[in-house]
């Protein structure tokens, strides 16, 4: 009867604990790394003329929704010494 009932719950924790059902999959959220030593004021999108700022070094900036993104976009950082594109 203990085993009928250890089951029983184990069942219904694994059918209810695996549920992501609030996540809308339909766009992509993007955020960047600054894995430099710089400090970046600014991170542009040149594409989606969206703007990342204030990103120290080894930190992350916050999601931001795309409706589509590619492997490859053309990015401009300025920091407080230099501005690079890539």
């Amino acid at each position: 009867m203990k085993r009928l009932i250890l089951l029983a719950v184990f069942l219904l924790g694994i059918s209810t604990s695996c549920t992501d059902r609030d996540d809308e999959v339909d766009r992509v959220n993007i955020r960047i790394k600054n894995d430099t030593d710089l400090f970046f004021n600014e991170v542009r999108v040149v594409q989606k003329d969206t703007a990342y700022e204030n990103i120290g070094s080894g930190e992350f900036s916050e999601y931001v929704e795309y409706e589509q993104a590619f492997r490859v976009m053309a990015l401009s950082v300025t920091t407080d010494s230099t501005s690079l594109n890539f």
